[in-house]
């Protein structure tokens, strides 16, 4: 889901640049590449994303393999105005892939746009020197500030706010809003109990996607945090 501060900085994204997202997961910079693809009419052909992958059974990560294949395609001159890589995922990058990215990420081609998503904020440094830092709970919260506070409303406000969701086919968006206010919270109060609310809500939004009902999903979500 697209929020207005999202919208405006997508907008203000440059050829020649590297940005990094923090606080963006797996899930979440899926949502956000497609915003930038849409925003910036890029062609398919002409984007390049990496993401963790599973090697010999083991724990996801991307390798150098992988990086080096950015690198290649990022420097392949567009037939459009723009060539777009991104780096879901970026947090699990070894060493090696992470280097392999430095000298693009500092001098990005003239016509590539290059963007890592990372959903903690422990990256290397000499990754955050050479990217334009951003933080994906500001930029998914509304501009209204109508419904980031969602989470501290009694419960019956809350099935109020469901119920006119559900009659507006607005669900996807009340979720996308209270996993942004969860984000917030577990950011400002970073408790296993906030952590795990933020995993609940990515559970419900994969339940809904899945052909559950998604009012009864929300309902049962927010009354999980009610109980937290």
């Amino acid at each position: 889901m697209k929020t207005e501060n999202t919208a405006k900085f997508i907008e203000s994204m440059k050829a020649s640049s590297s940005y990094l997202f923090v606080g963006a997961d797996e899930t979440r910079a899926e949502e956000y590449i497609n915003d930038i693809i849409c925003a910036k009419k890029i062609r398919p052909e002409e984007v390049t994303v990496i993401r963790p992958e599973v090697k010999n059974g083991k724990n996801k990560y991307i390798s150098v393999e992988q990086a080096r294949g950015l690198v290649h395609d990022i420097n392949i001159t567009p037939s459009g105005p723009l060539r777009f890589a991104a780096v879901a995922g970026a947090e699990r990058m070894n060493d090696q892939a992470a280097n392999t990215l430095l000298k693009s990420l500092e001098e990005p081609p003239s016509h590539a746009l290059l963007v890592l998503f990372t959903s903690s904020d422990n990256m290397l440094a000499t990754i955050k020197s050479r990217c334009k830092v951003l933080y994906a709970w500001e930029l998914d919260q509304k501009v209204s500030g109508e419904t980031v506070d969602i989470l501290d409303k009694y419960f019956f406000e809350q099935v109020k706010l469901v119920e006119k969701a559900a009659k507006e086919e607005g669900t996807a968006d009340l979720l996308s809003e209270i996993l942004s206010a969860a984000r917030i919270k577990m950011l400002s109060a970073p408790t296993l109990k906030n952590a795990e609310f933020v995993k609940a809500c990515e559970a419900t939004r994969k339940k809904i996607s899945q052909n559950a009902n998604a009012r009864v999903q929300i309902e049962n979500l927010l009354l999980k945090y009610k109980g937290h």
